[in-house]
């Protein structure tokens, strides 16, 4: 029994003292070609981040646009229900207009 504890705590420092050398001399180095990439990549991001910028400002236009339509559409609405309150009311429309009819001179 003895033995078995010995040679599972010889393994497990073994294994510790395995993987303290692995994480310790391991060192992550970019190579050229990835830092190439990550110039790259930085730079579509801007350009990117640009053109989002440029849709935004785009889109605000559009939605100053639609609003200025749809008050359009209102007023022309409303117009259009008043015209046809007025047509239903035919022939006498403005009730308090009393019509001058123009009379023509004898020469």
């Amino acid at each position: 029994m003895r033995k078995k504890s010995v040679l599972s705590t010889i393994w497990i420092c073994s294994a510790l003292l395995f993987l303290s050398f692995f994480f310790t001399s391991c060192k992550s180095m970019i190579t050229p070609e990835q830092l190439a990439k990550l110039r790259d990549l930085r730079k579509e991001e801007s350009s990117l981040n640009a053109d989002i910028a440029s849709k935004k400002q785009e889109k605000a236009g559009l939605e100053r646009e639609l609003s200025s339509r749809k008050a359009d559409v209102k007023k022309c609405t409303d117009e259009k229900d008043m015209i046809k309150a007025k047509l239903s009311q035919w022939p006498n429309v403005w009730p308090d207009w009393k019509p001058e009819v123009p009379q023509q001179q004898n020469q």
